[in-house]
């Protein structure tokens, strides 16, 4: 619901979403987030409540870099970021790179089984390979992309009889083999450049801004006075900056 909320927001710009995604963050953060970056399945007033499944912390990890991207406040990109490593420390499965359904931190149970065929909504574990996948486009030297790739590899023998059951896994198929992007706005006017850049269906690319300075690889030292610019980029390479949002889907239509 979180997700849908700011994906309602960025395409059809009405407030209305975006004040209900920030209620209902707040709630998760309130009742379902611990400080330790776990979360709980369920809340309750009567005791700890259910611990958490892999599709909680992916479907929440998914919505703050949704969040991050409608707002481009970096403290939801670092809860993303902390949520997705506390699910490497305690789903992943070693041997294969995939991720168990429960965590390591529960009973033990006598298996635990891997979520890999997308249905009415996508799996657990295809949520998680995207988030990684879009996550190593704001954190390039952690080992994310590799990661994602690995899962990809595992069930990608599978696509070919079973198409309709791995739709989530072939649009990352489409991301890994195809252009994906990186667009960053950074200048005082960031934020009505990068509005009507995210007004534009373009589902391959990471959006990231600020207005000068900021923490994030992908946004340093791009700054220049006066100006805003926007950098269109793959695989944190860059084409020349341009000024205006149109020069920039020229350009990412010129490539793709």
């Amino acid at each position: 619901m979180l997700k849908g909320l700011l994906d309602a927001y960025r395409y059809l710009g009405n407030p209305g979403f975006l004040e209900l995604a920030f209620k209902n963050f707040s709630f998760i953060k309130n009742h379902l987030l611990l400080p330790d970056s776990s979360l709980k399945h369920t809340a309750s007033e009567k005791g700890p409540g259910i611990p958490g499944y892999l599709e909680d912390y992916a479907t929440l990890a998914e919505a703050l870099i949704c969040f991050y991207e409608v707002t481009f406040d970096e403290e939801y990109l670092s809860m993303s970021r902390k949520i997705t490593d506390r699910a490497i420390a305690h789903f992943q499965d070693e041997d294969s790179g995939m991720f168990f359904f429960t965590s390591d931190e529960e009973e033990a149970l006598i298996r635990r089984t891997i979520e890999v065929t997308d249905n009415v909504i996508p799996a657990s574990n295809s949520i998680m390979a995207h988030n990684l996948f879009r996550m190593s486009r704001y954190y390039p030297s952690a080992n994310y992309e590799t990661l994602a790739r690995t899962m990809l590899l595992n069930v990608h023998p599978q696509f070919e009889n079973y198409a309709p059951n791995h739709a989530n896994w072939m649009q990352l198929l489409l991301f890994f083999r195809d252009a994906y992007f990186e667009i960053a706005v950074v200048g005082p006017d960031y934020l009505e450049k990068a509005e009507a850049l995210r007004q534009k269906y373009v589902p391959n690319c990471s959006l990231a801004g600020c207005k000068e300075q900021s923490q994030l690889p992908l946004l340093q030292g791009r700054f220049a006075e006066g100006k805003t610019l926007i950098y269109v980029c793959r695989n944190n390479s860059c084409q020349l900056p341009v000024e205006t949002p149109a020069e920039a889907l020229d350009q990412i239509n010129n490539i793709s």
